[in-house]
């Protein structure tokens, strides 16, 4: 595998990392990016705490049980209040 990876690839690489999709090579390669290149880790841990975020605050709304918007319903309250 390529020691040089572009942007593009480097994200590719970390999304897998964080899923878990990384197996053998793949995934000493990701880790010895991470570990060895600063801009690698920065980004890692960037994507990281991003998805850690994401998941909190996913979680904390679902804890709320705020109802779902019925757009169907909105859609046909608005056209019939235009007439």
């Amino acid at each position: 595998m390529n020691k040089e990876c572009s942007c593009e690839e480097l994200l590719e690489i970390i999304n897998e990392l964080i899923d878990g999709e990384l197996e053998g090579e793949k995934l000493k390669h990701a880790e010895s990016l991470i570990e060895n290149n600063p801009q690698c880790r920065a980004m890692f841990e960037t994507v990281s705490r991003t998805i850690a975020l994401y998941r909190a605050r996913r979680n904390e709304l679902e804890r709320q049980n705020i109802p779902q918007l019925d757009w169907d319903k909105l859609e046909d309250k608005i056209k019939t209040n235009q007439m």
